[in-house]
């Protein structure tokens, strides 16, 4: 199978000429024979932060998402957006959708916001809770939205869940950390430990382009990329430039690794469950509001007895 990595620029707020890049590129995927395009995060919508921070949310129903699912009966289409909720006018998703034969067959909400150094996404969206992998024509897949394969359990429960591919939708720029962390080397270092360990393909397109606001200027850095099931790279794209790129993937491979390397088979769930359902526990008790007459009781006993004015 034919996959296509659409790493691309993106204008903020731009609607209509995110729409027309995303239409050209995935029509030469479609001459090139294709099955599946994946475009970045936020790839349709972008994400003005700071004091220029503008609504550019776009609803699962509106005329851009069926532009781009008219496209999708003869080749799979991933994109991501800013998603306005279809119950509250004011709930927004960091959201990445799957299009397949003119319908929308899965959307993943962005489960981890990031909300420290540079970063405000809490202020701007509502964090998902779902974390499902779904079958598709081309295999079973798991999407995962940047900051959520920063956390191990996440890729883990996606191949738990049966998912041959994960996908990756990212909008990883360098220095955002102020260089306390090598981002493209720890992401290239995740890419291929976990699709090594866990036995699936791992599709990662990264957003390339310039962030400038109120927090400075930070390059997206694109290194776009499929690894395969034993962690070996299949194809990557260039840093820092855009470009669509082209591999083959092959589930069959999956099946055949995780069977040499049985780690998914020999999940002991009943024990994580087990434990997580303590540390749980403990994490409440830790923070856990101290009993109000306790406190009374402690204070007086600290200070004495209460006196009255004019005592």
């Amino acid at each position: 199978m034919k996959v296509a990595l659409a790493q691309i620029d993106v204008a903020p707020g731009d609607g209509q000429a995110n729409l027309e890049k995303h239409v050209d590129y995935i029509q030469k995927s479609i001459r090139e024979g294709a099955e599946l395009i994946v475009f970045p995060e936020l790839s349709l919508t972008g994400q003005k932060v700071g004091p220029d921070v503008v609504d550019v949310s776009l609803a699962a129903d509106s005329e851009t998402i069926g532009a781009i699912c008219k496209l999708s009966h003869k080749i799979d289409i991933v994109v991501g957006l800013n998603e306005r909720s279809e119950v509250s006018l004011y709930e927004r998703y960091n959201a990445a959708f799957y299009l397949s034969d003119r319908t929308l067959v899965h959307r993943h909400r962005k489960l981890f916001l990031v909300n420290y150094a540079v970063f405000e996404e809490a202020k701007h969206y509502v964090p998902g809770n779902n974390l499902q992998a779904f079958d598709t024509r081309i295999g079973r897949i798991c999407m995962l939205v940047c900051n959520d394969v920063w956390h191990a359990p996440s890729p883990y429960i996606a191949a738990l869940d049966g998912a041959e591919i994960l996908i990756v939708p990212a909008n990883s720029a360098r220095g955002t950390l102020n260089d306390r962390l090598d981002i493209p080397a720890t992401w290239e270092h995740m890419n291929r430990a976990y699709s090594a360990m866990l036995g699936f393909y791992t599709i990662f397109v990264n957003r390339v382009g310039v962030r400038r606001d109120m927090y400075g200027e930070y390059r997206y850095w694109g290194g776009s990329e499929i690894i395969d099931a034993q962690g070996q790279v299949v194809v990557k794209a260039p840093y820092d430039e855009e470009a669509l790129i082209f591999g083959e993937i092959d589930t069959a491979e999956v099946s055949k690794q995780r069977y040499r390397a049985p780690l998914i088979r020999d999940a002991r769930l009943w024990l994580y469950q087990q434990e997580i359902d303590r540390l749980a526990v403990k994490r409440s008790a830790a923070v856990r509001l101290p009993d109000t007459a306790k406190v009374l009781e402690s204070t007086r006993q600290a200070n004495g007895p209460v006196r009255r004015a004019g005592d």
